[in-house]
């Protein structure tokens, strides 16, 4: 994950350059490399679009779409430029920390991993709970702002020695509101999910985000393209790069019988 972050910011500095590290894995994801990031939309329609865009009128085994809705609590929705985002974004980072601490990172980070579940041992939203429970995670926030890897995730990019980050997120997903970077961001009404260390989609703790799974037939795509198309939600909308407009337009000289199922419109 360092090693393919790391590359291309140094084989593209133009895009990377002067960008914080979330906006660096947003930009990494957009342009194909592997990321803690999920990319998820808060327009239902949009989310609809990408679970029928497959449809085609050549493909004589038409498989079923999946809409999955995640449902956030609302203290792990973050903006971007939150302090958060940035400690988690960082993970990504970590590999660099190679002779910089001494020793193997990993073994640092789980030090700063097992610390973390003694703090969520105490409460899971912090500032709530008993005056004691508050003391004992402050003291452990206090522990982690003297770990030096603690101090890697901060340093970038706010230089926070007492971030007071809740280190419960570490080991699970946050939700992220982005600022419009690119194109994409707004025509998708994009949010974006953060993982953290040991965290994957075969589980969310059921506090921070629950799942429903809405089955779209193959049936219907068809029909719900050509409907979305009339609202002004299709290909060349959701992908304002020139790359697919092009690609659109030529579908559409090539064949206009193949536009009508490709596309859902006449």
């Amino acid at each position: 994950e360092t090693d393919i972050l790391l590359e291309l910011i140094s084989i593209a500095p133009e895009v990377f350059s002067n960008k914080s590290t979330f906006e660096q894995l947003v930009l990494a994801q957009h342009y194909g490399a592997p990321t803690r990031l999920l990319d998820i939309t808060s327009n239902p329609l949009i989310a609809l679009f990408f679970a029928c865009e497959n449809y085609s009128k050549k493909n004589s085994i038409e498989k079923d779409g999946f809409v999955f809705r995640f449902i956030v609590s609302e203290p792990f929705i973050f903006w971007s430029n939150s302090k958060e985002v940035s400690f988690l974004s960082n993970l990504a980072k970590l590999g660099s920390l190679y002779g910089k601490i001494g020793g193997d990172y990993k073994e640092h980070l789980q030090e700063l991993i097992e610390k973390a579940r003694e703090y969520n041992e105490k409460n899971l939203i912090p500032d709530t709970g008993t005056d004691s429970e508050i003391e004992d995670r402050k003291k452990l926030i206090d522990y982690c702002s003297t770990s030096k890897i603690y101090n890697f995730l901060n340093e970038n990019e706010f230089n926070a020695v007492n971030a007071n980050v809740n280190l419960f997120n570490i080991e699970n997903v946050i939700c992220v509101r982005p600022q419009n970077i690119d194109p994409r961001i707004t025509n998708q009404s994009a949010y974006f999910l953060l993982f953290g260390e040991n965290t994957d989609l075969n589980y969310f703790e059921p506090s921070i985000v629950r799942i429903q799974k809405i089955i779209i037939p193959a049936k219907r795509k068809k029909r719900i393209l050509e409907d979305l198309q009339v609202i002004g939600i299709s290909p060349i909308n959701i992908y304002p790069d020139i790359y697919t407009k092009s690609k659109f337009m030529n579908k559409l000289f090539e064949n206009k019988k193949d536009y009508f199922f490709e596309y859902g419109t006449k």
